[in-house]
């Protein structure tokens, strides 16, 4: 396992990651009280605030199949295998195989996965949008440093509330976790100082974007009977003016349209 100030990389050594309990403990594991979350290594993962990157080489079997799940990142090496052990092995999973796999890869996929005891290959994991990235073995710390270096360009606080909305709307039905989404963007803009968007505003003019496209949009909008009106700005790194000049909208589906062609339009223009 690798700490570092802002993100933490889990790496195995050997032929594994992880391969699970020890099954000459088993008793003594089980019998002791899965619910307490104080005890359960992957609650802590799942509570953790900043971003865990799963580097995956051999095998994660049943207990180091949920650890897995728990990361919020995956990079596996080819050949790197996930494989639920607990029905075959009569062990009842607790550390949440069970809810948090289908949730993932569908639950057909995972019935398969669980039910038969076969093994998930990286490369097909991959193809499910459950790993990120397979690699060659040589690569894997590499290639998680890199994302872990990704991740600590931004701003920080940022990630941190990033990271926890995608987290906590995951257990939610889209309604909820769109709403729980404006409800944290109307508190974090809320509390934000004129001096902290002067630095939003600075850092924006100084990165470093593809194409050069610096994209602001700022949009008002005010009810007139029936309709609504939209002003719409935007700066592409040139004069927004020769690009995208101050329009008004009496409809969203409107205000849409013309958006997408006009980005369309200056991203041609700009190349």
């Amino acid at each position: 396992m690798v700490f570092c100030e802002r993100v933490i990389i889990i790496s195995g050594s050997g032929r594994a990651f992880c391969s699970g309990v020890d099954l000459t403990a088993t008793e003594d594991v089980f019998k002791g009280d899965v619910k307490d979350i104080e005890s359960d290594p992957v609650s802590q993962m799942d509570r953790a605030r900043k971003p865990i990157i799963g580097a995956i080489g051999g095998f994660a079997v049943a207990a180091g199949f949920e650890i897995a799940l728990a990361c919020d990142i995956l990079v596996a090496a080819k050949g790197a295998k996930f494989v639920d052990t607990h029905a075959r092995f009569g062990m009842f999973p607790s550390w949440g195989l069970s809810q948090k796999l289908f949730r993932i890869i569908g639950a057909n996929k995972a019935r398969e996965v669980s039910l038969t005891a076969t093994p998930l290959t990286a490369e097909v994991a991959e193809k499910l949008g459950f790993v990120n990235h397979v690699v060659e073995e040589g690569e894997l710390l590499k290639k998680a440093r890199e994302i872990a270096e990704a991740i600590v360009k931004n701003n920080q606080d940022l990630v941190l509330r990033y990271k926890s909305v995608i987290n906590d709307g995951v257990k939610l039905d889209l309604g909820h976790a769109l709403a729980l989404e404006k409800e944290r963007a109307y508190d974090y803009y809320k509390g934000m100082t004129k001096e902290q968007f002067q630095k939003m505003q600075e850092f924006i003019a100084e990165s470093p974007i593809p194409l050069n496209l610096l994209l602001s949009i700022s949009h008002s909008a005010f009810v007139k009977g029936d309709s609504t009106n939209f002003e719409i700005k935007a700066s592409f790194g040139v004069e927004a003016s020769e690009l995208y000049p101050e329009v008004k909208y009496t409809s969203v589906d409107e205000y849409l349209d013309q958006f997408v062609q006009n980005l369309e339009h200056s991203i041609v223009a700009i190349c």
